[in-house]
Order: C-alpha cells, then sequence, then structure tokens
C-alpha cells in the first residue's frame, strides 16, 4: 500500500508535484529517530524550529531531485554541527544540517536549484560559516561577492512580480556575510528600469523597497543581464 502525502497545514490529501524548489521535505513519525539532530545534540545548540524534533525522517528526494551538498567554511572557529540556512521571508531560515568536516561540511540530500547558507548557531545567534552557494547537480557554485571586479546592473519592471513605484526608495544589497548595500535608486513615474553601478560581481542581490513586507527574493544577474530568482 502507497502511503498517502497529507498537507498537515490544511489536511488535505496531496497528489500533485511542488512548483519550485523546496527548503527540505519531511515525514512526521511517531518514533523518534536516532538519526535526527536533535538525539544528537544538545538543544540549546540547535536553531529553533523542526530540527529540535526528533520524530520525522527526510523526504526530500521522493519530491524533488538532490544531491549531497559539500561547501567550503571560514577559517577560524567552527562548530560540530553546520546548519544550511535558506532565505525566506526577509531572514535566512535553518533548513537542514551536517557535521562540520575540518574546512567543510556535507549536507545530505539536498535540492537541486536552491541557494543555501552554511552557518553555524551559536549562543542564540546566527553565525555565517562560509559563502552562499548555489546546489547543483555538477557541483555547488560558491557565491563569494568578487570585491575587485563591480559591474553596473540593470533591473526592469517584471509583470506580476517587479512593478516600480514612483518616487519611492529602493535598495539594493548584495550578501557578504551580512547584507550590504550596493545603492540606491528612486525611480520616476516613466522609469520601467533601475540601473545600479559598481555592484560586485559574483554576488548574492536583493532588492528591497521601502514599502516592504518581507516577501523579496534574493537573485543572481549572470554574465548576459538575466535575473534568477532563489
Amino acid at each position: 500500500m502507497d502511503p498517502l502525502r497529507l498537507d498537515v497545514t490544511n489536511n488535505t490529501v496531496v497528489n500533485r508535484g511542488l512548483n519550485r524548489e523546496p527548503a527540505k521535505v519531511f515525514r512526521v513519525t511517531y518514533s523518534k529517530r536516532p538519526e535526527t539532530v536533535a538525539m544528537q545534540e544538545d538543544v540549546e545548540n540547535i536553531p529553533p524550529g523542526y530540527l529540535q524534533m526528533c520524530n520525522y525522517v527526510d523526504v526530500t528526494s521522493e519530491w524533488w531531485e538532490t544531491c549531497d551538498l559539500t561547501v567550503s567554511l571560514f577559517a577560524g572557529k567552527k562548530e560540530r554541527i553546520t546548519y544550511a540556512y535558506v532565505f525566506n521571508y526577509g531572514d535566512w531560515k535553518p533548513a537542514w544540517w551536517g557535521k562540520t568536516n575540518g574546512d567543510s561540511v556535507t549536507f545530505a540530500d539536498m535540492p537541486v536549484g536552491a541557494v543555501f547558507l552554511p552557518a553555524y548557531y551559536r549562543n542564540g545567534w546566527m553565525i555565517p560559516a562560509g559563502f552562499p552557494v548555489i546546489n547543483k547537480k555538477e557541483g555547488a557554485v560558491c557565491l563569494k561577492p568578487d570585491l575587485q571586479h563591480t559591474r553596473s546592473i540593470e533591473i526592469n519592471q517584471q509583470d506580476n512580480y517587479l512593478k516600480f513605484r514612483p518616487g519611492k526608495r529602493y535598495e539594493l544589497f548584495y550578501w557578504d556575510t551580512d547584507w550590504e548595500s550596493a545603492g540606491i535608486q528612486i525611480p520616476s513615474k516613466e522609469s520601467t528600469r533601475m540601473v545600479f553601478k559598481d555592484v560586485p560581481s559574483n554576488a548574492l542581490l536583493i532588492l528591497i523597497p521601502e514599502y516592504t513586507a518581507g516577501k523579496e527574493r534574493p537573485f543572481i544577474i549572470d554574465e548576459s543581464g538575466a535575473r534568477h530568482w532563489w
């Protein structure tokens, strides 16, 4: 007998695939699972949320293409456990974990096409442990901003997602262990694009309007100028 897929948020059976890559997909169990981080680490060293639970199994590979993701870590003090964070609703959220192995960590069965930030959880705070990476089947792409090689980037309006509001302030940020400002633009009534100069190459970016509701998604702009959301 095949198991039913139930969305516990509304108690409905799910018979469809996912529209976009998830951070992780879990199946809740009745019994405790020894492979969970909560069975191997003190709870005060685990970020708040489902990772503090011990009764679930990772079923991400049943819903999305996955591969193991190996990430390089910064030099300096390390923790026994490194967490994989995803950016959602204006902040980095813990999604998964791995055991630190020297200067790297491997996260198992991570969804292809998502961006993850390796980080430690220390004294109640997220501490970046490396640069964000795009998980691709052929290998991780490290988004380390190149401060020595900058460029001008163009951001155009996009129907159903980004419509400029005249007279409102838009600030572009890039990630370099924190969100750093790359400039401010205020569009006019006729504006259909904004140009930001001296933006570091190879950076994870996010555009925040002054009226933000925290729903903006980070993105990259490739060499052709195309924008890719994460």
